[in-house]
């Protein structure tokens, strides 16, 4: 009776190893994956990061548009000053104009 239960104590740990040595396999399988997907994580956003400007180039950016931007308004107000002063001289050469 000695022998069969220590074949059955054997047997019973042996299961219980094979189960701790399976859990631990799919453990280490899981962190592999794990690690793998945070290095495509790390990888898309360091790309992602190079992408981006910093905060104080893109309020230059801003200004520097928002600059251009007040030209360019200016400019065309006085092409249209221009042309408009241009069309009443074309008119009183024409002779449109009223006496």
């Amino acid at each position: 009776m000695d022998c069969i239960a220590l074949i059955t104590i054997l047997v019973f740990a042996a299961l219980i190893a094979g189960i701790f040595i399976g859990a631990l396999y799919m453990a280490i399988q899981n962190l592999h994956q794990e690690n793998g997907n945070l290095r495509d994580r790390i990888a898309a956003l360091e790309s992602a990061q190079a992408k981006h400007l910093p905060y104080h180039t893109a309020d230059e950016i801003e200004n520097a548009t928002a600059a251009i931007n007040a030209i360019q308004f200016d400019l065309d107000f006085k092409k249209d000053l221009l042309d408009n002063a241009l069309a009443h001289l074309h008119q009183a050469r024409n002779g449109n104009g009223k006496q």
